[in-house]
C-alpha cells in the first residue's frame, strides 16, 4: 500500500487507512497532527528500513 501510493503521489506520508488502502486520511485524523504530514515521521523510517533488507529476523 504504501509503495503504491508513492508510485501514484511521488511522497512518502506519515498516516495509512489501511481498511481502505489509501493514504486520504486528512479529514479522519483525530490525533497527533493535524494534516497527514509528507516525509515525516516513523512510517518513511520503517518502510526505507524495510526496503533495504534492513530488519533482523527474530
Amino acid at each position: 500500500m504504501v509503495i503504491k501510493e508513492f508510485e501514484r503521489h511521488n511522497t512518502l506520508v506519515e498516516k495509512y487507512d489501511v481498511e481502505r488502502c489509501s493514504a486520504n486520511v486528512s479529514d479522519e485524523i483525530s490525533f497527533g497532527y493535524s494534516s497527514n504530514e509528507v516525509g515525516f515521521g516513523w512510517t518513511n523510517g520503517v518502510v526505507l528500513e524495510l526496503l533495504a533488507g534492513g530488519g533482523k529476523k527474530v
